[in-house]
């Protein structure tokens, strides 16, 4: 007999068999989930490229303002797919370290501090549930912890400490800043007492140096000089000079032949005088 047949003509049998299935369904339908997709980050700190680097100060810890409660190296995920994040670093020396990120509140973190002028590289690694990685980089130039270098007055290096006499009233300053520091100077200036406003100076071709600027003191005495510069965004002061100005005095006027002849003329009549006694 045709089993469709068979079927119709057994109506009740026909719905035992869909309900049967319909009940099996769960067991024989399986659903099969196909995932090769990497975690992805929200963000990443250090986050520069290699092109343009994060700057960042060395023997400082690294911090990202914008998360200020994870200090360190960032991988900030907010989809919670990553089950372990790694990091990669390679110091300016080549030196490789690996870290091991920590996760707290969608964010996964380590503490680092760079200890090198230089710029580093900092390779992310993570893996989810499934087994998927995926890698991303960032970059960070560390830069001193304050700019280098000299202020000259005259073309004589002046400190924090120096006391100097100078036998001319005109003053000509110049900065040079230390090359590992010079690309974050941004600015470099003078300050005298009693002078109203900055004597600024001007960046040079060399990149290092700093000049252009010049004060001619009105008179004799002792000035309080001081030179700063701004970088990396904040000022500070690399020359503090209690400096004296005392130019040497006129020379004796020259005489002439007719003014020895008028001091022998005086010098013979007294003679004269004398003798006639």
């Amino acid at each position: 007999m045709n089993p469709i047949n068979f079927l119709k003509s057994r109506p009740i049998t026909l719905i035992g068999i869909i309900v049967l299935i319909v009940g099996l369904g769960p067991t024989i339908l399986a659903i099969i989930n196909i995932d090769t997709t990497p975690p992805i980050p929200d963000r990443i700190y250090p986050y520069g490229f290699s092109s343009a680097p994060t700057v960042v100060t060395v023997n400082v810890p690294l911090q990202d303002s914008a998360t200020p409660n994870y200090p360190g190296v960032l991988w900030l995920n907010q989809a919670n797919d990553a089950v372990s994040v790694t990091c990669k670093v390679v110091a300016p020396d080549g030196t490789i370290s690996t870290l091991t990120l920590s996760y707290s509140d969608s964010v996964w973190f380590k503490a680092y501090t760079p200890t090198q002028v230089g710029t580093y590289k900092f390779t992310f690694t993570t893996t989810d549930a499934s087994g998927n990685s995926g890698s991303i980089d960032g970059y960070a130039t560390a830069i001193p912890t304050a700019p280098s270098g000299n202020f000259y007055i005259n073309n004589v290096a002046v400190t924090t400490t120096s006391n100097l006499t100078f036998t001319t009233r005109s003053l000509v300053f110049k900065y040079v800043a230390d090359s590992s520091s010079s690309n974050y100077v941004t600015a470099a200036y003078i300050t005298v007492s009693g002078v109203s406003g900055n004597i600024n100076l001007t960046k040079q071709s060399d990149g290092v140096t700093w000049s252009g600027g010049g004060w001619n003191a009105p008179s004799d005495g002792t000035w309080t000089i001081n030179g700063y510069v701004t970088y990396n965004g904040s000022n500070y002061q690399l020359m503090e000079l209690l400096g004296g100005i005392n130019t040497p005095p006129a020379p004796p006027t020259s005489f002439t032949t007719f003014d020895y002849l008028k001091i022998l003329g005086v010098a013979l009549i007294a003679i004269g005088l004398f003798l006639k006694r």
